[in-house]
């Protein structure tokens, strides 16, 4: 049987179908504001002397006249507070609404308790039915799925003070902030698009909060709105790889570049120095970034990564399982910042896909919980031991790897047991005596030979691919070109076998030398890779 709430919820839900996005956002926002008492005092200080309650009170009674007026016109006694409700005002003007619709959804948001449902919830529905996009964004699935914000809000372990989004989206990430934080915090942002930087007031507000976004949206890196300020705790999940980020020389005298101007290629290591930049004395903070932020060898970016990790400002590396986000597969990674005395002597490495207890398909808040404890424990020296997850290692161990910050070069690797060693040798030798019966060149002979009288068990070493194999891309072709022509390995292919089948079903168009350069010989090895160039391959 349905609750009474539910039947509320429902029926608010019906209603507002057939309403524009941006009345029913007003009333919700207007709803919002008359119950909040941390919100109200923001309202008089404005200098128009109306307590949150009243504007409420003032709609719910209005008699005379349009509804729709006497919306806009609480919305303008708002307006000296929050700019951004200009936009709506704007919005409302060019909808349409129907005036019993619109005195029954007030009477109704009067009648429902926020125990029952609060208006953030009410957004949510409404925003995942009529712009199903938007919802992930606002919801923070599309860039940083719940779990993800809470965790990294909890490691940033926020008291009171101040809390910066330089690409905050929806809000998500401020408002887990406020959620982890032990005091009130004085929240700030920036977005690229006037959508975000509208739907992501909203969302806070809604949730109890608010956030100083700056005057507009404005792109982040060209248009600093916050270039004088510093912050306390900074959390951040920016765009990947981001192309073509500038179009004139002046970023290069851009002060923000403490290590090396970023390339404009790809603005990853921009979003770093960008953080560092507005990172008080005691700051921290946490930034999602792709994997391959800790192993490029380009030279611009390495350099960069060098630096950072000698000004003793990185606190820990944690590789993220894959398939958290659902907009990308691209393997992320958070870097834990820190300025602090005495400054990070060493580096906390952690492969978060190989934690206790393993995380599946999400990312829940009780892995959170042990991510924390980790960081906590690293942050008080209690860490002495190197697991297969986890390793506290020193800026000369760093340095002996080249400064690639991959957490797996730290970690304890476990090595199989000498009853495992045996039973794959003896299978590579039934192998090699099958190999050895068939037709071969003298060259592969001996090869097997030599392997047939190796002893198991013998001294390995790490190397990189490249310095083992020869590494180019594959077919690099235009869609019409595929379809006609010569047989062609698929990535379909290489991910589902390691064997290259006797019948290749792809075809493609070619020339002779990209034939002759692109066709498989013996002993080729064949793999799929992501983001990582040819240099970042393991």
């Amino acid at each position: 049987m349905e609750t009474s709430s539910n039947l509320v919820e429902n029926t608010i839900q019906l209603l507002s179908q057939d309403m524009s996005d941006s009345i029913f956002v007003s009333l919700l926002l207007l709803r919002q504001i008359s119950l909040e008492k941390s919100l109200s005092p923001l309202i008089s200080e404005s200098g128009t002397d109306l307590p949150g309650a009243s504007l409420w009170e003032t709609l719910r009674s209005h008699r005379e006249g349009s509804c729709l007026d006497a919306l806009s016109s609480a919305l303008r006694l708002l307006e000296p507070v929050f700019p951004f409700v200009g936009q709506l005002i704007s919005q409302n003007q060019l909808a349409s609404v129907e005036e019993p619709l619109l005195r029954r959804l007030v009477d109704l948001l009067t009648d429902c308790s926020p125990e029952d449902v609060t208006c953030a919830q009410l957004f949510e529905r409404h925003m995942r039915r009529k712009v199903p996009v938007h919802t992930r964004q606002y919801q923070g699935d599309y860039y940083t799925p719940r779990a993800v914000a809470q965790c990294l809000a909890s490691l940033l372990d926020p008291c009171q003070g101040s809390v910066y989004d330089p690409c905050c989206g929806s809000g998500a990430l401020l408002w887990a902030a406020q959620q982890q934080g032990k005091g009130q915090l004085k929240l700030y942002g920036q977005t690229q698009d006037q959508e975000s930087f509208l739907l992501s007031q909203i969302n806070l507000i809604l949730h109890g909060t608010h956030a100083d976004l700056g005057r507009e949206a404005a792109n982040t890196l060209t248009n600093d709105l916050h270039k004088h300020r510093t912050f306390d705790y900074i959390l951040a999940n920016p765009p990947f790889h981001l192309r073509d980020w500038f179009q004139d020389h002046s970023v290069f005298q851009d002060q923000r570049w403490l290590f090396c101007v970023p390339p404009r290629s790809n603005a990853n290591f921009a979003w770093l120095q960008h953080i560092f930049s507005h990172m008080n004395s005691n700051g921290r903070a946490a930034v999602i970034l792709p994997n391959g932020t800790l192993t490029t060898e380009t030279y611009r970016e390495a350099a960069i990564r060098e630096a950072i990790a000698q000004s003793r400002r990185i606190e820990a590396v944690i590789s993220l399982p894959p398939g958290l986000f659902y907009g990308t597969k691209v393997p992320c990674c958070i870097w834990l910042l820190a300025n602090r005395e005495p400054p990070v002597e060493k580096i906390l490495f952690v492969d978060a896909q190989r934690m206790e207890p393993r995380p599946g398909r999400e990312f829940t808040s009780v892995h959170a919980q042990v991510l924390k404890d980790l960081v906590s424990r690293h942050r008080r020296g209690e860490l002495g031991t190197r697991t297969s997850w986890y390793a506290a290692a020193s800026l000369e161990e760093a340095a002996r790897n080249g400064w690639v910050l991959s957490p797996n070069l730290y970690t304890e690797v476990s090595r199989p047991g000498e009853a495992s060693l045996q039973k794959g040798w003896l299978r590579l030798q039934r192998v090699m005596e099958e190999l050895s019966s068939l037709p071969a060149d003298e060259r592969l002979s001996a090869v097997l030979e030599q392997w047939k009288n190796r002893i198991p068990g013998g001294c390995w070493k790490k190397a990189l691919l490249p310095e083992l194999f020869w590494i180019f891309g594959g077919v690099a072709k235009q869609k019409q070109a595929f379809g006609r022509g010569i047989p062609v390995l698929d990535v379909k292919t290489v991910i589902r076998s390691p064997y290259v089948p006797d019948a290749l079903s792809s075809l493609v168009e070619v020339d002779q030398e990209e034939q002759e350069r692109y066709s498989i010989k013996r002993g080729d090895v064949f793999l799929n890779r992501t983001s990582e160039t040819i240099q970042e391959l393991a």
